[in-house]
């Protein structure tokens, strides 16, 4: 008889059943670890060429500068004083402001491109057509 055939023989069902659950759980955490690195890795290789906004801390990026006044303020701050992008992070997140309207402009043309050739469909037309009507324009 082979020596794993012995051993499962000997074990109780429950034993079987906790192994099965921890290396289906052990599987799982190693799937998430491996998209989470995947991820970041895609990001920061990404975004390495945009400068980054000044006064970041190693581990916590940029929340202390962003806690400290209007966040939205020190972001006009940053993109004046480095136009036209730059990036700051909030922990492990990456965080890209745009400070040109034609920069802007022409990333919401590619991504507006790039959902046609998604799965997911854009807003329909009615909540768009309610989006203009409500404007302040």
């Amino acid at each position: 008889m082979h020596p794993a055939a012995a051993w499962l023989r000997v074990q109780s069902p429950l034993h079987l059943a906790v192994i099965l659950v921890a290396a289906y759980v052990a599987l799982q955490l190693a799937l998430l670890v491996g998209s989470e690195v995947s991820r970041w890795g895609k990001v920061h290789l990404g975004t390495r060429h945009v400068p980054s906004a000044p006064g970041s801390n190693w581990l916590l990026g940029h929340v202390f500068p962003l806690a400290s006044s209007c966040a939205w303020e020190k972001m006009y701050e940053w993109v004046g004083a480095n136009p036209p992008l730059i990036k700051f992070r909030i922990f492990h997140r990456i965080g890209i402001v745009v400070g040109d309207p034609n920069g802007l402009k022409r990333i919401f043309q590619v991504g507006a491109a790039d959902l046609q050739h998604t799965h997911r469909s854009p807003a329909p037309p009615r909540l768009a057509a309610h989006c203009r009507a409500s404007s302040p324009n």
